[in-house]
């Protein structure tokens, strides 16, 4: 399901979040099962293109049942559909789909 829209320009990058306490009222986050990204013109995988891997790493701030994580670069004119998964630690698996379009202005 997609839950929003990030929008940027190719230059900036922006940390983001996926907040899943509506799915988890009686349980947490437990891992992040993944970060990705395609893009949607030709479906192809853009992960490495514009979701951060390394500094920050997507991660579970303390706390929170969010994922927070990175984006970066992308092609002017593209969008790009991120998905998040995630576990909880009631054994949910959670997926959260948004869209991310990169626009020069």
């Amino acid at each position: 399901m997609v839950i929003g829209t990030i929008r940027k320009q190719p230059f900036e990058e922006l940390d983001r979040f996926v907040d899943f306490s509506n799915d988890l009222p009686d349980s947490n986050l437990a891992s992040i099962v993944g970060v990705t990204a395609i893009k949607k013109s030709d479906g192809t995988d853009a992960t490495s293109a514009v979701i951060e891997t390394i500094s920050p790493a997507p991660f579970i701030p303390p706390g929170t049942n969010k994922v927070q994580f990175r984006v970066k670069d992308g092609i002017d004119g593209e969008i790009y559909k991120i998905t998040v998964k995630a576990s909880g630690s009631g054994g949910q698996k959670l997926e959260a789909d948004v869209w991310l379009n990169v626009k020069e202005e």
